[in-house]
């Protein structure tokens, strides 16, 4: 459910991880008025929501509920890719 592209009010946009990253991407990450219900069809916050692949890792997920992990790859157009994993995400036991 948090895998919503397309959400069709405020809740669920603010709960869709392709609509919160395309939201921060394309307004910025303090830019809350991108969960308007006039900015729910804006093209390019969707345009990256529809870029965003989420895939499961085991090793991050092993680790739970000690730490709250996440990893994220960057692939840019031009080639090369750059990655990020945490342990702990910001706003965890871990890392307060």
């Amino acid at each position: 459910q948090h895998m919503i592209r397309r959400p069709t009010s405020q809740m669920p946009a603010q709960y869709s991880l392709p609509f919160v990253l395309g939201a921060s991407l394309e307004r910025g990450p303090t830019n809350f008025d991108a969960f308007e219900q006039a900015n729910l069809n804006h093209p390019g916050i969707l345009k990256w929501a529809d870029v965003l692949q989420v895939e499961h890792d085991q090793d991050i997920q092993s680790k739970y509920p000690d730490h709250f992990g996440s990893e994220v790859e960057v692939f840019f157009a031009g080639g090369g890719s750059r990655k990020r994993r945490l342990p702990d995400r910001r706003g965890t036991p871990g890392n307060p």
